[in-house]
């Protein structure tokens, strides 16, 4: 089995104003071509890159502070014969296309095609695994709806999707000074075969993917349910909660979750009202929304709000 040495480069010993340039020749040879990139503070483009081979699958990890990438104004040429996943471990990643527009934290995924003209926003200190999943592994239909990316959450994907500390200590592995260890290839394996997982799908898991999708759509409306949803994915309830459950969850919890998790983001950022929250994240209610607030985070809205403040 091919086993490639570990490589890495820093643009830490470049003065401020070289190292966009050296960032961009560096990912030129190494990733792709063609991409503008704009540093978004004092210290220019600070990052850190290491990748390595193990089979067929290159794996890069990345230390970065908040810059931009953008393929949008100089996608030219095509590149290698892989689909691009993106595991986010710190910090945060956006993307945006012409099809597509995905906020990524910690433990989500985002796979997109490197072909598709994108623009890629980091936050400062963000880490990321980067796999490259050749593309004869990928079902023709991956991006069926037209979109160039899609997003699996941290958590949604139950086993199949590996927890946060299993990607830490992947990218630990790969970034710190040494050979490859038999531990390294492993851990390369192991990742590489749940996330091609995802990828390639079946049918059940086609349809988990889709349904989770309409549920981040779909999460503002109050009369969002388990029975409504399966009518939309023309099944019965029963039938789309086994999916759920083989995925270590339930379309209700799924529901729940992701209208918790906007109504976090609206109390920190925002100061919309207690009603307005209630409303634009699909509880109905703000009597409904402190209810099921409290219960999920042990803080009621108001104590969350206050303690993030």
């Amino acid at each position: 089995m091919a086993v490639g040495r570990k490589r890495h480069f820093s643009t830490a010993p470049y003065t401020t104003r070289e190292r966009t340039r050296v960032w961009q020749d560096h990912i030129d040879e190494s990733l792709f071509p063609t991409a503008d990139y704009s540093p978004l503070n004092s210290d220019g483009l600070l990052a850190r890159h290491s990748m390595s081979t193990v089979d067929d699958t290159r794996v890069h990890g990345f230390f970065l502070n908040g810059h931009i990438v953008d393929r949008v104004a100089q996608n030219t040429g095509a590149v290698g014969e892989a689909i691009f996943c993106k595991v986010v471990v710190a910090g945060g990643v956006s993307y945006s296309s012409a099809s597509s527009m995905h906020l990524a934290g910690p433990g989500d995924v985002l796979f997109y095609d490197p072909k598709d003209p994108f623009f890629i926003g980091f936050r400062p200190g963000t880490a990321e695994v980067l796999l490259e999943i050749p593309r004869t592994l990928v079902p023709g239909d991956l991006f069926s709806k037209g979109e160039s990316c899609i997003r699996i959450r941290g958590g949604y994907e139950g086993g199949a999707n590996l927890g946060l500390d299993e990607y830490r200590v992947l990218l630990h592995g790969l970034t710190t000074a040494g050979g490859v260890t038999s531990d390294f290839e492993h851990r390369v394996r192991v990742v590489a075969k749940a996330l091609t997982g995802i990828v390639a799908g079946n049918g059940a898991r086609s349809l988990f993917v889709e349904a989770v999708r309409l549920i981040e759509q779909q999460a503002h409306d109050h009369e969002l349910s388990t029975h409504r949803l399966a009518l939309e994915l023309s099944m019965s309830a029963r039938q789309l909660n086994r999916i759920f459950q083989a995925n270590g969850t339930t379309a209700a919890a799924c529901i729940a979750r992701e209208r918790i998790q906007r109504a976090q983001t609206m109390l920190t950022a925002t100061s919309a009202s207690m009603t307005q929250i209630a409303l634009s994240c699909g509880f109905g209610t703000s009597s409904n929304f402190s209810r099921a607030f409290s219960r999920s985070t042990g803080f009621s809205p108001l104590a969350y709000r206050k303690a993030h403040d």
